[in-house]
Order: C-alpha cells, then structure tokens, then sequence
C-alpha cells in the first residue's frame, strides 16, 4: 500500500513515481509470471493529472493480457 496523498501537490514527483510503479507492477507480473490486483482509490484525482492519466489507460488496456486486474 502506498499512500500516494504526500505527493498529490508536486506534479513532477508524481510523473516520476507513476512511472515506476506501473513499471515495476507489470516488470514483476511478466517476471514472475504471477496475477496481480491494482486498487487506484481517488481514481478521479489521478486522471486529471495528465502523465498518470496515461499511465493508468494504458494499464487498462495491457494488464489483462499478463494476468491483471485494475480497479
């Protein structure tokens, strides 16, 4: 669990940490070739920030293929 609500004001960091966590999720489920289960609560707050936004549509779109599930 990370709580993502110490970064919410700095949008750079926020780039930065989207970036790899979605990396390191799905960098771990092809790895080990495991399920996993990503819960976005404030889903709304993160797509408005544009970089997450990208990041959490393409998530939606690839982690069913390796096993995965968004919510």
């Amino acid at each position: 669990v990370i709580n993502m609500d110490a970064f919410a004001n700095d949008k750079k960091l926020m780039g930065l940490i989207a970036m790899y966590l979605f990396h390191k999720l799905f960098f771990e489920a092809k790895e080990h070739n495991k399920p996993f289960f990503l819960f976005i609560d404030e889903t709304k707050d993160y797509i408005m920030h544009p970089i997450m936004f990208t990041y959490i549509a393409n998530a939606l779109a690839q982690a069913r293929k390796i096993n995965g599930t968004l919510c």
